[in-house]
């Protein structure tokens, strides 16, 4: 095997493994954020939490997202009211109106 055919295949597997690597790390990073996304079985009240969540993080848009989902779901409820006034805020707040 001549040096350079070494070095290419030694620069391959680097980069193959750093491919790994980065894909691997950003495989757990979404993970660990959609912990926060509501999911199905969520009760009305834990997405009205995780929409709050959003809200006063200054994310605006999946705070609309969210709160929209409790109105839905939450048809009736002292939430599902609440959710309604702070889907109308996010927006504002998002300049969408």
């Amino acid at each position: 095997m001549t040096i350079k055919a070494h070095f290419t295949q030694t620069n391959s597997m680097q980069s193959k493994l750093l491919l790994l690597f980065v894909l691997g790390f950003t495989f757990i990073f979404s993970a660990c954020q959609n912990d926060k996304l509501i999911k199905r079985g969520d009760s009305v009240e834990v997405a009205y939490q995780k929409a709050m969540s959003f809200y006063e993080e200054e994310n605006y848009s999946e705070a609309a997202n969210a709160f929209d989902t409790v109105t839905r779901v939450g048809r009736g409820t002292e939430y599902g009211q609440d959710a309604q006034y702070y889907l109308a805020e996010s927006y504002f707040k998002n300049n969408q109106f």
